[in-house]
């Protein structure tokens, strides 16, 4: 019998370069809008963007684990 391992972002974080999406990258990923990823974002519906630079970007590893999650 095969054991599981609970994924979290850290976990995909160290098997990764690490990579970060635009908004645009993820209306693309989700087939929507750009403003509806802001939407979601503030709505607590992805996790939350950080900051680089005075731009906001969405950690890859962070985006996989909450597709994850809510599969």
């Amino acid at each position: 019998m095969a054991t599981t391992v609970p994924i979290t972002p850290e976990a995909i974080r160290t098997a990764v370069d690490e990579r970060f999406l635009r908004d645009t990258d993820l209306a693309a990923r989700y087939g929507v809008h750009r403003n509806s990823v802001w939407r979601w974002a503030a709505q607590g519906s992805l996790p939350k963007p950080v900051g680089i630079g005075g731009a906001k970007r969405w950690r890859l590893s962070e985006i996989i684990a909450f597709e994850l999650a809510n599969q």
